[in-house]
């Protein structure tokens, strides 16, 4: 499970030639003069085990690392200390500075609400979002502020792993979520905000529910309309059977 994401620059080859580090997602990690890219991706394994970076190491085909994030979240990657000889550490190791979105290393699938939602190998974060507020189950998703998958309703969600049995480790949701959980957000119209994506994407689902409720009202109100219109015409045929009794009594 989890996004994976192969970095652009080419195989590194040889062994490193001093002691150096790199911080991944705010956890620094060493390694030694004379480590090949196997060693190096050791010890970024070995770093997830005892700091649980969310992140974990692999060789690919042709040499080059392969980090892949156990949640989906992006992965952070800075230079490390500079006293310990971080400086320009990453670009040893073939990686690159900055944020890098997770990917999906394989397709995989969750049932929401008794619908599955699949999801497509390759697809970062912000594609499952969009998959999963494309689909009709009554549950909307936005991006925190960490980049971690969140999923939101006015009503209770029942969520399970797909027919790949994977969507739940892969995205980052907990084995709780296998049993029906409760995740409520009750919004008024007068508590909305869009300053933010989260805020705007609970604005959404607000929005929408008030809409809901409006045109189930307004057919409500049709269906008592309805039965008024019948009334009224039943009283003027009423008033004018009345009328016309009325005139055939003063005939006579």
């Amino acid at each position: 499970g989890g996004g994976t994401v192969t970095p652009g620059t080419a195989a590194v080859p040889g062994k490193l030639d001093s002691d150096t580090s790199i911080n991944i997602n705010g956890q620094e990690v060493a390694f030694k003069k004379d480590d090949d890219m196997a060693a190096v991706a050791k010890a970024i394994n070995d770093a997830n085990t005892a700091s649980k970076t969310g992140v974990s190491a692999s060789l690919n085909s042709d040499g080059r690392l392969q980090l892949t994030s156990s949640d989906g979240k992006a992965i952070k990657l800075a230079n490390g200390d500079a006293a310990t000889g971080g400086s320009g550490a990453l670009a040893k190791v073939g990686l690159s500075t900055g944020s890098t979105d997770a990917k999906l290393g394989a397709a995989t699938s969750l049932i929401l609400n008794g619908t599955e939602v699949k999801f497509n190998s390759g697809s970062t974060l912000a594609d499952v979002v969009s998959s999963i507020n494309s689909a009709s189950t009554g549950v909307t998703a936005s991006l925190d502020k960490d980049g971690g998958l969140k999923l939101f309703s006015t009503k209770d969600i029942t969520i399970a792993d797909g027919s790949a049995g994977t969507g739940l480790s892969t995205l980052g949701l907990t084995d709780a979520a296998k049993s029906t959980t409760a995740v409520k957000t009750e919004s008024s119209v007068a508590d909305l905000s869009i300053l933010k994506a989260d805020d705007a994407q609970k604005t959404i689902q607000a929005l929408g529910d008030a809409i809901a409720q409006i045109d189930t009202q307004r057919a409500a109100l049709g269906a008592v309309q309805n039965r008024f219109d019948s009334t009224v015409a039943n009283l003027q045929s009423i008033s004018e059977n009345s009328t016309a009794a009325l005139g055939r009594v003063q005939d006579t």
